[in-house]
């Protein structure tokens, strides 16, 4: 092996299919964290029940 190798071939570049799905997994993430916040915001100021109502239903079994 020779010192003067190049060693840009050394250096792996990550496959544009890995960028993807890291990219993708970015994407879920933050989609996830997002509706996460949206739900503690609605738990603590009641929004979305005030907006559309009690929609609740029981199904009652008899025994």
């Amino acid at each position: 092996m020779s010192k003067g190798r190049n060693k840009k071939a050394a250096v792996s570049n990550p496959s544009p299919s890995s960028k993807q799905y890291m990219r993708r997994k970015i994407i879920m993430v933050a989609i996830i964290v997002i509706l996460g916040l949206i739900l503690y915001i609605d738990s603590k100021t009641n929004f979305i029940e005030n907006m559309v109502g009690n929609k609740t239903f029981e199904i009652r079994i008899k025994k």
